[in-house]
């Protein structure tokens, strides 16, 4: 192929019948008509590297915040100032029982901010309860939230059953998607907080309880009391300490310390030794990631269940992860003679395929053409970029 061999060797010691596993990399040296010429072979110990590997984990400038909740050992991995900065407010809001509301895109990671601050209050050996307001239609919703007495409807629990909020009775209730939450709940949920009281369908009487209410959303809620989907009052209610997570494109500094912790634990989970390259690492850090993190995470998943190479590099990538973002000009003819519009388009396809791929032998490989073309193109056209 032309390219790195990556391998895992099982040696074998002669004299005492021991062994032990080795990651090969065979590396070509091509000549200039992009043939190969020779061969350089490097191998590495795998207990070794996983001695370095761990000792490089502590050294390096991953960030771990870790709870001191022996329930709920969440981890927020980051190596941004954006997300320096918004877990220590974070962490200062923790401190106190003010409500907190967390807005931001889908995937950014509002779950794990809001387990944060539970994690970092007083509150933190006692339950966070997590609802997920959109996943539940509003009859099901109400009787999970507020509980219900025996016979209160037709298929209810004989002994009746406590809801959700009285479960968080001493720790926090977490609201997902509380713009999903139908405005006849809203309006229960108001009279909860505003009384400390939660009442089952069917009782005649409240019961005291205590929590902590943090409330999360991707949509604009300014935007859903305009359309008369959320009630102002509410609002105005859960937005004491608002906190934003920004997208990840927004904070390009947290991609690389999650590649690594996402590899790590999928490596646990599949058994197998996988690593991105710099190029490939680079790459990432240029693209937008409209699912935010949780598209990364599921990326890191699939790279290491579907790659051959334990190296991965630029090829390893899906498409849409390396493909270069359109201009909306491309399909525009571009003036000048044949040869000068041969010229012009053969320079989008070198500088697509180097974009792509990454060095002159991938991209010799990709079209299928030698190194030395390949090199003496990118040159060219890519000029000291490359």
């Amino acid at each position: 192929t032309k390219r790195p061999a990556p391998a895992i060797q099982h040696t074998y010691h002669g004299r005492d019948d021991s062994s032990y596993d080795k990651l090969v990399t065979a590396i070509p040296i091509l000549d200039e008509f992009g043939n190969i010429a020779n061969v350089v072979s490097t191998f590495v110990d795998l207990n070794d590297f996983h001695a370095k590997y761990s000792a490089a984990q502590q050294e390096s400038n991953i960030t771990y915040d870790m709870s001191p909740s022996k329930k709920y050992q969440a981890q927020v991995i980051y190596g941004s100032g954006e997300m320096q900065r918004l877990l220590d407010t974070a962490k200062v809001i923790a401190a106190t029982d003010v409500p907190v509301l967390i807005t931001g895109e889908s995937g950014t990671g509002k779950e794990v901010l809001a387990n944060f601050i539970h994690n970092n209050s007083s509150r933190w050996e006692s339950d966070i309860v997590v609802v997920d307001c959109a996943s539940l239609p509003e009859h099901l919703l109400e009787a999970e939230l507020f509980g219900y007495e025996k016979g209160a409807f037709t298929g209810a629990n004989a002994s009746g059953k406590r809801g959700l909020i009285e479960i968080a009775d001493g720790g926090t209730l977490f609201l997902d998607e509380i713009n999903s939450m139908p405005l006849a709940l809203q309006g229960k949920l108001l009279r909860v907080l505003e009384t400390q009281q939660v009442k089952r369908i069917g009782a005649l009487k409240g019961k005291n309880i205590d929590f902590r209410i943090i409330a999360a959303t991707n949509a604009d809620l300014t935007t859903c009391i305009q359309d008369g989907a959320f009630r102002v009052d509410l609002y105005y209610r859960l937005n004491v300490m608002p906190l934003t997570i920004p997208p990840l494109r927004e904070r390009t500094g947290d991609i690389i310390p999650l590649c690594k912790h996402f590899l790590s634990r999928a490596f646990k989970r599949y058994g197998k030794t996988k690593t991105l390259s710099p190029t490939a690492y680079q790459t990432l850090e240029h693209y937008d990631w409209p699912g935010n993190v949780r598209q990364l995470e599921n990326l890191m998943e699939r790279l290491v269940i579907t790659a051959q190479d334990p190296i991965l590099d630029i090829p390893s990538l899906p498409l849409e992860y390396t493909a270069p973002k359109s201009s909306g000009t491309e399909h525009l003819m571009p003036g000048g003679t044949l040869s000068e519009r041969m010229d012009a388009y053969e320079a989008q396809i070198i500088r697509d395929s180097y974009q792509r791929c990454g060095t002159t032998v991938a991209v010799a490989k990709d079209l299928g053409i030698s190194q030395a073309t390949a090199a003496r193109k990118i040159a060219k056209y890519v000029g000291s970029r490359a």
